[in-house]
């Protein structure tokens, strides 16, 4: 999509466009109009921006990076009504942040994404991550229903989350070290998750099927999921014997993949072993210590190809993402 873009909604319009150093006291008043709640979510505190810290967001688009505003003509002049924009946190991929004032809120939050991503995907970004306050309904729902993942980090009071810029599914990052371990349901859902990261594996977290998607599971039309394919083990937290689970397991079978897939056997029951191969149970139960014994386990069986040995390190860690002065919010 060309900027400036204009569209009427309602007979109001609203022009979509790159923010400019002119446009900073448009966006101080943008921000100081907003809940106090509402800049939490963002900034995660109660500041509100001033004069120059807005400058240095618009400058740091200039660097690699964007702000998109909103803008609607009034009797006073124009207003901002929402703002996004992207800062470079690694080799390809972006951090995201915007707000939506109270009073336009609906239409205007998704589309504004679209923009912003499409515009990602332009310059070069794969992957557009975004801390989020787990009480953010509005931008969780946002983000769950393109298809996301999340990242397990060491504050649970603040969830990351990665969006593709092109497809229905996100990238494992150019930079995220092996192992790669994949889950697929809720980080939370598995004990060892948030410990693995901490002992340098890279783990992503997809809900799979369903949770508000808008679009398809890749691995349950036949597609390649981008996720499957660059991890080197899968841990499927469902529940055993639930459809998400079993549909799952059945595309793991039919796939040709090499990945070991540890399977949640939900208190003892498994996935049936004359319908579904290569799994090995994983007790729900277990301690954090038992459930990281499995997956080392699982990754000590992984023989490292002899042309793509530098690509399985299993020894690298991944330095984490800089940090960029805004944060998501709806």
């Amino acid at each position: 999509m060309s900027l400036p873009h204009r569209i009427m909604v309602a007979g109001r319009a609203t022009t979509i466009r790159e923010a400019a150093r002119e446009d900073v006291p448009l966006l101080v008043e943008h921000y100081r109009s907003l809940p106090g709640e509402d800049l939490r979510r963002r900034f995660l505190s109660t500041f509100r921006p001033d004069e120059r810290f807005v400058s240095a967001w618009i400058d740091r688009s200039e660097q690699g990076g964007a702000v998109l505003v909103a803008v609607e003509q009034t009797d006073d002049g124009e207003r901002i009504v929402a703002d996004a924009g992207y800062v470079p946190s690694g080799k390809d991929t972006a951090e995201l942040a915007m707000t939506v004032a109270a009073d336009r809120r609906g239409w205007l939050g998704p589309f504004l994404l679209d923009v912003l991503v499409e515009h990602a995907r332009d310059a070069g970004i794969a992957d557009l991550t975004a801390e989020i306050l787990p009480n953010n309904a509005g931008m969780l729902a946002l983000l769950r229903s393109r298809g996301c993942a999340q990242r397990p980090g060491e504050d649970p009071s603040v969830l990351e989350f990665l969006i593709g810029t092109s497809g229905t599914t996100p990238s494992w990052p150019a930079d995220s070290p092996r192992p790669r371990v994949l889950v697929e349901g809720s980080a939370a859902a598995w004990p060892g998750s948030r410990m693995a990261a901490r002992t340098g594996l890279s783990v992503l977290a997809c809900a799979g099927p369903g949770h508000g998607r808008s679009h398809p599971c890749p691995m349950l039309t036949g597609r390649s999921c981008p996720l499957v394919e660059e991890a080197d083990v899968v841990v499927l937290t469902m529940p055993a014997g639930s459809p998400c689970a079993e549909q799952l397991l059945a595309a793991h079978t039919e796939r040709d993949g090499d990945q070991p897939l540890l399977v949640s056997s939900n208190g003892g029951r498994g996935p049936d072993p004359d319908r579904y191969v290569r799994w090995t149970p994983l007790d729900p139960l277990a301690s954090v210590s038992e459930s990281l014994r499995q997956l080392r386990a699982a990754i000590d069986e992984i023989a490292p190809p002899a042309s793509d040995a530098g690509r399985r390190d299993h020894a690298g860690v991944s330095g984490g993402p800089s940090a960029v002065p805004a944060r998501a919010a709806r």
